[in-house]
């Protein structure tokens, strides 16, 4: 133990450069062409002037604090690219010394370390940093809210507590899962309420302060959202989600596990990594149950609760809204890969296990981090989606008398944002009637699992008429963009 105490003498100072290779990393590229959900959050609601921006709330993809610090970052900087995702960058880099913070709170200052440099080189967080959406200020709010919420019921203090309420009212202001994060805390706050013996990390529980942070996050929260109020209840209310395979949760899973491989490499490298990853987070699991059930329950909490209402809804469970669960995961991970550290060392005959454990856990710990690190350059080979790419080709390899047919979501994108007046269709006959008028037609469309579930005729129509010529890939799952040409009729 006593070679580990000089870097913990100097955990402040890795902190900050922890942080610091962080913002670098994040700022590798960042200028890429955006991917269809930032780019209606930009031409529906961050371009709006700030007043109507405050008032308005007519989707999903309205992330309002992010929408205001983006605005806010365009009036400042101008629209770029990098300026609209700005905001993501820096709750990104300010999540690192976040989760060291709750680290060090419910683990060793080692792990917490540990944790921090893995999420440092994440594949998934610096994808997420350069997205121009407000998951990584949820990240940063619930890692900073769970602290929080921790030294509030070890320490009773008011200042505490008074911060407790502002993050979570911002985190909520951030994206409505921050509720589930709530929740967690609420349910952890009246078990508190009854001793056990559950000792680190908590504290003997006095009802006074916590019921402030509590309120205040409650009045902040109502507040913030009292413009907008009557038309998230009408948008809310309005019908559910069309059903397709983005609201079935085997396809959530099977995404998952996709997306999971990428950040430990690609090919055999990444089916090992996410194995290795995957029994050391059984492991964690098991530890945090076992040390402290309250703490499992904090870290475990947020993403049941955040799956059951998606799931009983069949509202669209897409991966990217369990992202504010990343730090929770990491910390469980290395807690794993700690405990099979010392399992291994208690087969070594003449070890201190205690210290040799510690080693061989860190080492592991050390090669995931190079996995991680092995997979980062293809968060920045490509652009999220490349929509510029498709359509700067097919400007360049029609003739000008060739039609241009856009379909689903790829539709919305090259008229709202582009301002291209390619034809949008919906219909066959719409289709027939475009082609029709010209030997050959173009046609563009993205998310093939939107297209076929809205419009299957036009998807039939689109696999047996026409030819894809050209497919753009994305580091967004599922996000190529297809460009077909129309068979020639015979």
């Amino acid at each position: 133990m006593k070679s580990k105490q000089p870097i913990m003498a100097k955990s402040g100072f890795i902190v900050i450069l922890l942080t610091l290779i962080g913002l670098i990393l994040r700022f590798i590229n960042l200028n890429q062409g955006l991917w269809y959900d930032e780019i209606i959050a930009l031409v529906r609601f961050i371009r709006l002037p700030l007043r109507d921006l405050l008032t308005t709330y007519t989707s999903e993809n309205q992330h309002m604090l992010y929408s205001v610090l983006a605005h806010l970052s365009i009036v400042e900087f101008g629209e770029h690219i990098w300026s609209l995702r700005l905001p993501a960058v820096v709750f990104g880099v300010a999540s690192i010394p976040a989760l060291y913070l709750l680290g060090k709170t419910i683990t060793s200052r080692w792990e917490a370390l540990l944790v921090t440099a893995l999420m440092t080189v994440s594949y998934h967080h610096v994808w997420f940093s350069q997205n121009a959406r407000g998951y990584t200020g949820l990240l940063f709010w619930t890692l900073l809210g769970t602290y929080l919420f921790l030294r509030g019921l070890q320490q009773n203090r008011i200042n505490l507590w008074i911060g407790y309420g502002i993050a979570m009212a911002l985190g909520i202001y951030t994206h409505l899962t921050m509720v589930f994060v709530l929740m967690s805390h609420a349910i952890v706050f009246v078990w508190q309420l009854y001793p056990d013996k559950d000792k680190r990390g908590l504290a003997k529980t006095d009802l006074k302060m916590p019921l402030i942070g509590f309120g205040l996050t409650g009045l902040f929260t109502a507040l913030l959202y009292a413009p907008i109020l009557p038309q998230m209840v009408a948008h809310f209310g309005g019908g559910g989600t069309i059903p397709s395979q983005w609201t079935e949760v085997f396809w959530a899973i099977s995404e998952t596990i996709r997306g999971l491989k990428v950040g430990f490499a690609k090919g055999v490298l990444g089916v090992l990594g996410l194995l290795v990853a995957g029994f050391f987070f059984t492991c964690g699991l098991w530890s945090y149950a076992k040390e402290n059930r309250k703490v499992f329950a904090l870290l475990v909490l947020p993403g049941i609760l955040g799956a059951i209402p998606l799931t009983l809804l069949e509202h669209n469970i897409w991966p990217r809204f369990f992202f504010y669960t990343l730090g929770f995961i990491l910390l469980i991970a290395v807690r794993g890969a700690m405990v099979v550290g010392k399992l291994i060392a208690g087969l070594r005959v003449g070890q201190n296990s205690e210290i040799y454990g510690m080693k061989i856990g860190s080492t592991i710990i050390g090669l995931l981090i190079g996995l991680s690190i092995a997979s980062l350059p293809f968060a920045y080979q490509y652009p999220k989606q490349d929509y510029e790419g498709a359509m700067n080709f097919v400007e360049k390899v029609r003739k000008p008398s060739d039609p241009v047919v856009t379909v689903g979501l790829a539709a919305v994108v090259y008229e709202e944002y582009y301002k291209k007046n390619w034809e949008a269709i919906t219909t066959v006959e719409q289709l027939n009637q475009i082609r029709a008028q010209a030997p050959e037609t173009w046609l563009i469309y993205a998310f093939p699992i939107f297209v076929e579930s809205r419009y299957p005729e036009v998807m039939a129509a689109i696999l047996k008429d026409f030819t894809p010529v050209k497919i753009f890939p994305g580091t967004l799952g599922g996000g190529e963009i297809y460009v077909c040409k129309s068979n020639k009729v015979s």
